[in-house]
């Protein structure tokens, strides 16, 4: 039994792979020509500089460096994304306190060295070294999607480095269709799948996958996720990311029962990549834990709804004190 259930999983990963790929065949021919804009000195008005962190050049967002006596934030982004996926939380909340985001090592435009360990436990001891480095001793860690498995790894690493957590649709739990995640961090269709990736192929996937609205794909935003090509191995970096998470991308549920920090949970109710369901797993299992769940808002809450989600994570860090 156990044998027919592996075969056919191994049949529906290869059809999975097999799919994708011919589906990025076309779109990389429609797409031929197609470039992105966004520039070394960041994305799209929302500058950044380069910290020294492990040997690697990372590229990072620090705004309101002259509240020094307020709680710090750390933002740390999800899979494939930067630190522009924080554009309209970052600049907000930096008019009150300082204010971190970095490209995580194999993305946007921070280093990407192959043997670099991309393990979440890895990106964990990244962020604690990141905080050494920005003069950071204690912050709240906001984390959206894989960015809240590595901010959740890192409360239970460092817990003296975290004050207090802000899960934002993050990786946590398993879910069945991790399969998508097994095909594109199989070798050699990972390779083949990032080859024929381009600005048509991510145009469809945040209209379908990331967004509820689409008004918030615009050129800039899909110019964020596509400067990754323009960089030494950006291109392989994803897949190493994967590979290095496998059998699956998940905290494993023990650590998850042994978050002791305050913790803030939100999700969008239309979230497609992690389904909304895993919310109240949090809620169960994460002792201080509150939550809350947008209606009308997909994978990336706290920009389809960032007035509102910079509230909570004000409200959140005030009642810290």
């Amino acid at each position: 039994m156990g044998t027919t259930r592996q075969r056919r999983y191994s049949i529906i990963l290869s059809m999975t792979a097999v799919v994708l790929v011919c589906i990025a065949g076309v779109w990389a021919c429609v797409a031929v020509g197609m470039h992105t804009t966004a520039s070394e000195g960041g994305y799209a008005g929302m500058a950044g500089e380069y910290v020294p962190v492990y040997g690697m050049n990372i590229h990072t967002y620090a705004g309101g460096l002259e509240h020094d006596d307020r709680m710090p934030v750390v933002f740390i982004h999800g899979f494939s994304a930067t630190f522009y996926c924080w554009r309209f939380n970052a600049e907000a909340l930096a008019a009150e306190r300082p204010v971190y985001a970095p490209d995580l090592p194999g993305f946007g435009l921070s280093d990407k060295p192959k043997d670099y360990d991309y393990s979440l436990d890895g990106y964990a001891d990244f962020i604690a070294a990141y905080m050494d480095e920005m003069g950071v001793e204690r912050a709240v860690l906001v984390g959206n999607s894989m960015g809240g498995g590595i901010a959740m790894k890192t409360e239970r690493r460092h817990p003296e480095k975290v004050a207090g957590l802000v899960l934002i649709d993050s990786l946590g739990y398993f879910k069945s269709e991790f399969y998508l995640y097994r095909a594109l961090g199989t070798f050699p269709l990972g390779e083949l799948i990032m080859s024929l990736n381009n600005r048509l192929a991510m145009t469809m996937i945040l209209k379908t996958r990331v967004y509820v609205d689409d008004a918030f794909v615009t050129d800039e935003v899909v110019d964020s996720f596509m400067v990754v090509n323009t960089t030494e191995n950006g291109r392989a970096a994803p897949i190493w990311v994967l590979r290095a998470m496998e059998p699956y991308p998940v905290v494993p549920a023990d650590e998850i029962r042994e978050v002791s920090s305050p913790t803030l949970v939100i999700w969008g109710e239309q979230d497609t990549i992690l389904p909304v369901s895993h919310a109240e797993l949090f809620s169960r299992d994460i002792e201080q834990a509150e939550t809350i769940i947008f209606p009308d808002a997909g994978h990336v809450p706290m920009e389809e709804k960032s007035g509102e989600v910079n509230a909570l994570i004000r409200a959140f860090i005030e009642d810290l004190s």
